[in-house]
């Protein structure tokens, strides 16, 4: 941002000019302030009122920039007594004319001033959007400091008041520990430009990420490189953090594959005594189907029957098993998460659930099931009620 300075009030109105420099385009008026060296809540009150900012280019034409006859999101700058600067549209007094030729004017800036200053500046600035900055906060933020969400309020940067407001709240985020002190997120370059209004401090990031296209150097060449840049910076390489966050692969690789060898075995094992209690089914229950045939029972009867008595046993299971795995997960990935002093990781340890092998076993039982069913139904078609009237219902099907 860049000052430009019209040099110092006069009683009544008056015309004030200067020259702008060849300043990069396009140019954007941001805000109007004054400047006294005054305490922060020792300046004197003072009623300001302003029309018609104009510019005038080099063949001697005057263009109007601004002509203050509608409010247009101009907005009293924050102070020490929080935003005690006022701004309103008034009607223009008789007699006062514009700049610009055919610019008769309805109204003009009121700028009320209170007592307080920010570092002895007090005025107004546009806003982009008729809104604060936009943050978001820890819990333990909006619990210590007592603001709510989507409520304006004014915070202190570097000496800098900026009006922001809270939108959401979130317990975690990369590089801050919520255990250490309350936080908040806003967006750099919004406070930024914000504190920069003023025109008198330039600020810069205390923390970057930097994202390193890929290359032949080592990680100390690289890091060297960036020391080049940023001489006093304490650098943090990410594969190096992430490494003393891991266990040693080569220690856990050994249990990671009889993890899984175990998995396989433990759903063979499933689905085999599955199977096996299905054809076990179909034999005890062939003279209770003989005596259903018997009956007048059709196929679709016994399809019936034999669902209902097989189907929620599978469902109710593969639901008690998946209910289960997570509860225990959930259980064991909370005991890992904390340190021997009861304090939470960083990062957080978030269960990730692979329902890959899960869903694979569920459909195969499901599959052995509509086997079995199956097979059972076509054996009840197979058989013969004279044949087993003959040799007797078998004794299992009592």
């Amino acid at each position: 941002s860049h000052t430009i300075s019209l040099g110092e009030f006069e009683e009544g109105w008056f015309t004030a000019s200067n020259r702008i420099l060849p300043y990069p385009e396009p140019i954007q008026l941001t805000s109007i302030q004054t400047f006294m060296r005054v305490g922060p809540d020792s300046a004197p009150p003072a009623e300001l009122l302003v029309d018609d900012l104009v510019v005038t280019s080099s063949d001697g034409i005057s263009h109007l920039v601004v002509d203050f006859d509608s409010p247009d999101l101009w907005e009293g700058l924050p102070t020490s007594e929080g935003e005690d600067t006022g701004f309103t549209i008034t009607p223009e007094p008789d007699g006062l004319s514009g700049l610009v030729d055919g610019d008769a004017g309805t109204g003009i800036g009121n700028i009320s001033l209170s007592r307080g200053s920010n570092q002895g500046i007090r005025g107004i600035f546009r806003r982009a959007v008729d809104r604060p900055i936009p943050m978001i906060a820890s819990q333990v933020f909006m619990d210590q400091s007592s603001v709510g969400l989507n409520r304006p309020f004014i915070i202190e940067v570097q000496g800098g008041f900026v009006p922001v407001e809270v939108i959401d709240t979130v317990d975690y985020f990369p590089t801050l520990n919520p255990l250490h002190g309350p936080f908040a997120i806003a967006d750099l370059n919004a406070i930024v430009e914000f504190i920069e209004l003023r025109g008198q401090k330039k600020m810069t990031p205390n923390e970057l990420f930097a994202s390193i296209h890929p290359t032949d150097l080592s990680e100390p060449e690289v890091i060297e490189a960036i020391r080049g840049v940023f001489r006093l910076a304490h650098i943090s390489y990410r594969a190096e953090l992430l490494s003393k966050t891991l266990v040693d692969p080569v220690a856990v690789a050994g249990w990671k594959g009889m993890s899984v060898i175990a998995t396989i075995v433990a759903a063979a094992i499933v689905l085999l005594a599955y199977a096996v209690f299905l054809a076990a089914f179909s034999l005890r229950t062939k003279g209770a189907s003989a005596l259903l045939l018997a009956l007048g029972g059709s196929t679709r009867d016994y399809w019936i029957s034999t669902v209902s008595e097989l189907l929620p046993a599978i469902v109710l299971g593969a639901l008690v098993g998946a209910g289960t795995g997570l509860a225990v997960s959930s259980l064991m990935v909370g005991t890992m998460a904390h340190t021997g002093t009861g304090d939470q990781l960083m990062p957080p340890f978030i269960l990730q659930t692979n329902w890959l092998l899960p869903v694979c076993t569920i459909l195969a039982a499901f599959s052995i099931f509509l086997a079995g069913v199956i097979n059972s139904v076509r054996a009840y078609r197979e058989i013969h009620i004279a044949n087993m009237a003959r040799e007797g219902f078998s004794a299992t099907s009592s």
